[in-house]
């Protein structure tokens, strides 16, 4: 798995382009994530619940959200949130969070990214 392009609409991964956010891990096929097109606050929320159903043991998975074009925290609540629940969650652009998931999987490690785009800019 790949992402070859980035743009403030979407992204190439493995030579097919995604114009709408998705979740992808090293462990989990790309798909749609519904969430990350309503609003910032819910999709963070969101995450939460899926990588909770999705990885097992929490503590090896990094996690990745890209916010759009530009870094954006979600709110304190939701940063206790995960915090209560053992997550470590990156909060990057998504052209960063892009970078840092392959860089990740070309290492080997346990990854999953949920990337947004020009919802939140």
């Amino acid at each position: 798995m790949n992402i070859s392009a980035v743009d403030p609409h979407g992204l190439t991964l493995n030579g097919q382009y995604w114009n709408q956010a998705l979740i992808l891990g090293s462990k989990i096929k790309p798909q749609p994530w519904p969430e990350g097109q309503i609003d910032f606050n819910t999709a963070a929320s969101s995450l939460t619940r899926f990588v909770q159903r999705h990885t097992d043991p929490l503590h090896n998975t990094i996690i990745l959200l890209g916010t759009g074009l530009h870094q954006i925290f979600p709110d304190k609540s939701i940063r206790k949130q995960w915090a209560i629940n053992g997550l470590t969650v990156e909060v990057m652009n998504t052209p960063a969070a892009c970078r840092t998931f392959n860089l990740l999987l070309s290492e080997g490690r346990n990854v999953i990214a949920a990337l947004t785009f020009s919802a939140f800019i």
